[in-house]
């Protein structure tokens, strides 16, 4: 470590890479101003995508021995358990006709000029009723990946990791929230690392009202981005005294 730079390790989701925010709106630029700000230190931020595939733990691996980041923020994306996706119900229950429909549903989903109006929105809600959704990952899935990552980075030593399922409150799944939160939060404490998530059933947990996703109801516009990183700034700088006491 450089003693006049930190490297913030930031596992991203498409919050942080795609362009639903303006880059200087985005969560990892504030944190990294907050950061600089709280320790007088330069914070560059390194930041990766991340999908639960069986390689992750291994691809993780190698960041942190390229990149040897003082701290890691690992963002475990809420859209890989609870969210339920008409398309991959449609494939996993009806085979190839399924597949075809679902690469159909998919591409009307990528295109934003389709996903943030209100009639895509009115349709799925029927089609979740009728049809239903599936998940791409069991909670158990999710978080035995999560904590086989963790372990990865904790090789390291003096990082400070922060494990960050969402902090926003799924309505639309709270039963699944409530099992990743409650499991992701004991296995953090039990490894001694930061925690930062919501339990849906808590209303200290709850965002304020003024908390908005955009306008597709899945990403985080600038308004959330500001409430977010300053919950992320907290824990990021909690995690750095845990990991080096004394400085």
């Amino acid at each position: 470590m450089a003693d006049d730079k930190i490297t913030l390790l930031w596992l991203a989701n498409s919050d942080d890479v795609g362009d639903f925010t303006p880059i200087e709106g985005r969560a990892y630029i504030l944190v990294a101003k907050a950061l600089e700000a709280e320790l007088g230190r330069k914070v560059e931020v390194v930041v990766r995508s991340v999908w639960p595939a069986p390689e992750l733990p291994e691809i993780i691996g190698r960041w942190m021995e390229k990149y040897r980041p003082d701290l890691v923020l690992f963002k475990v994306n809420s859209f890989w358990y609870l969210y339920r996706s008409v398309p991959l119900q449609l494939q996993r229950r009806f085979g190839w006709f399924g597949k075809a429909a679902s690469s159909a549903g998919k591409a009307a989903a990528r295109r934003r000029w389709i996903s943030e109006r209100w009639a895509f929105h009115a349709v799925r809600g029927l089609l979740l009723r009728t049809v239903g959704g599936a998940s791409y990952f069991t909670v158990a899935e999710v978080v035995a990946t999560v904590e086989v990552c963790t372990r990865r980075m904790l090789r390291h030593e003096d990082v400070g990791i922060v494990l960050h399922p969402t902090i926003d409150r799924w309505t639309s799944n709270p039963v699944k929230q409530k099992q990743g939160h409650d499991a992701m939060k004991a296995f953090a404490a039990s490894v001694h690392v930061t925690y930062l998530g919501a339990d849906p059933f808590d209303p200290a947990d709850w965002p304020p009202k003024d908390f908005y996703t955009g306008r597709d109801r899945l990403h985080s516009n600038e308004e959330a981005n500001q409430w977010i990183a300053s919950r992320q700034a907290e824990a990021l700088l909690e995690a750095w005294k845990r990991s080096h006491p004394g400085e």
